[in-house]
């Protein structure tokens, strides 16, 4: 006899998703670590350079006893030349939900891989703008990021950087 799992319709999902939304509020964003490095390289072929970033949620908990949603976040930005590196910015941040009561694990695992990038995402780009700032590499700023998109790439061009 095999054993047979109804699976909650699609509705119920959505209902449990948007119960997670209603209970939750931002408790904070930190960051749990920084790594940034600029080859010398980048300042003299810079025109040659692509640019990305990836952003993704690596780890996520929900502490039911303390209603709390937790996501740990990996942050990066790069700029490639040939393939080989010359620019990287490598940020670990922590986002905390606090929840007003008990939710679906389910729902809330689906909230945080939505949800928490979005939280974090304005903090590392601060981050990068401050470092760009400081190393003066006068990267473009950041573009805004879309629900989906892990990773954006473009180049470097005359009109995309400000001397």
């Amino acid at each position: 006899m095999t054993d047979v799992k109804k699976k909650k319709p699609k509705r119920d999902h959505l209902l449990e998703y948007s119960k997670v939304v209603d209970a939750s509020e931002l408790e904070g964003v930190t960051l749990l670590g920084l790594n940034f490095q600029v080859n010398p390289r980048f300042f003299g072929e810079r025109d040659d350079a692509e640019l990305g970033y990836e952003i993704d949620v690596v780890e996520q908990k929900y502490e039911v006893e303390v209603n709390k949603a937790i996501a740990f976040i990996e942050c990066s930005v790069y700029a490639t030349i040939n393939d080989d590196r010359v620019f990287n910015c490598d940020a670990k941040y922590v986002v905390i939900y606090e929840l007003a009561e008990a939710c679906d694990p389910q729902a809330v695992k689906m909230f945080l891989k939505r949800v928490a990038v979005f939280a974090c995402y304005p903090y590392f780009r601060a981050v990068v703008a401050n470092l760009d700032w400081s190393a003066g590499t006068n990267l473009p700023p950041m573009p805004v990021h879309r629900e989906g998109m892990k990773k954006r790439s473009k180049a470097i061009s005359a009109a995309t950087v400000v001397e």
